[in-house]
């Protein structure tokens, strides 16, 4: 919950100025929602509580962790969990069951001495600089830092990639999965221009890292920061990838992470199918959707549109499979 206090100067009936103080907690309870998963399905059905998890299957609620539907042989059990649901970019600290954000927003915060909250100058110390009138410069206080924006034109191309990197991956700081994001980047860059900017690509396809757009904490953290010494190991996966180094997507060019359970199969890899290449890739335990057996633009046919090609951390990466290659006549990566 993000706590704001307003308040404005009068002169002469009129408001000469405003300013505000904001607290933006880090560390918040967590929710905790009861999710079942069915045999042999890739869905799940939630809930707040057991009972409720239980009845969307219309089973009947047998304490204290099961559910049973009787209309399947033998009383088949669904598998009954609890789950810790966080905003997105937070993670999850099971010993206190609450949701954890790794940094303020941006530069125009500053961290609490406990690293439980960030802050805004209070009233007496900023001045909304929009609303002073001309004839109010000579008004107490500083003006307030402007929120930050990043602005993928302002910084290099090193910083954009460690950016995208730091905010794509999970909050673990996964080696393998860093450099993976980092590669995986590059290479889709490539294949759309050899040797362009990771600039000119995102400005053509903006939502390919989601991270860019979707108000991603992590990735406006970077990018708002002066100093790089705290993310240096997203700054070595974006040196190591444009120097074309070990490539630990092992040739991926594209990525997932929770939502490719979260969503099931609203998410848009099912419709374009996929399948998992090692068992290890299967890092969210889900069904491979069954072959599309599709007919592709130049009359070949095709079951799956992506194979799996590594997972680290919390991401899953893919290339175009060969079979749909050839029946749509697509180039890898494009």
């Amino acid at each position: 919950m993000l706590y704001r206090v307003s308040c404005a100067l009068v002169l002469s009936g009129m408001p000469f100025l405003a300013v505000k103080a904001e607290t933006l907690p880090l560390v918040t309870p967590a929710k905790t929602v009861y999710v079942v998963y069915p045999p042999g399905i890739n869905w799940d059905k939630r809930s707040d509580t057991q009972q409720g998890a239980c009845a969307n299957f219309n089973t009947t609620f047998l304490p204290p962790d099961r559910c049973r539907q009787p209309n399947l042989p033998d009383y088949m059990a669904l598998s009954l969990m609890t789950s810790a649901e966080c905003p997105p970019g937070a993670g999850y600290m099971p010993s206190i069951h609450s949701c954890v954000l790794p940094a303020c927003p941006d530069a125009s915060w500053t961290l609490s001495e406990n690293g439980r909250s960030c802050s805004r100058p209070d009233p007496e110390q900023c001045v909304e600089t929009a609303m002073l009138a001309p004839w109010a410069k000579a008004a107490p206080g500083k003006p307030c830092p402007p929120p930050c924006k990043p602005d993928i034109n302002a910084v290099t191309q090193e910083k954009l990639l460690a950016a995208i990197v730091y905010g794509e991956s999970s909050v673990q700081q996964v080696r393998e999965e860093m450099y993976g994001i980092a590669s995986a980047m590059v290479r889709r860059r490539d294949a759309w221009q050899q040797g362009g900017s990771l600039q000119k690509f995102l400005k053509k396809y903006p939502r390919y890292a989601y991270a860019v757009t979707d108000g991603n904490v992590r990735y406006k953290e970077l990018m708002c920061a002066s100093d790089a010494k705290k993310y240096t190991q997203a700054y070595e996966a974006a040196r190591n990838a444009l120097a074309y180094g070990v490539d630990y997507s092992n040739g991926g060019c594209f990525w997932d992470g929770a939502d490719l359970k979260t969503k099931g199969k609203k998410h848009y890899r099912y419709s374009d199918g996929f399948r998992f290449v090692m068992q290890e890739h299967n890092i969210y335990g889900i069904a491979s959707p069954v072959g599309l057996n599709r007919k592709g633009g130049l009359g070949s046919y095709y079951n799956y549109a992506y194979d799996s090609t590594a997972a680290y951390g919390g991401t899953v990466f893919w290339k175009y499979n060969a079979d749909f290659i050839a029946a749509e006549g697509v180039k890898q990566c494009r």
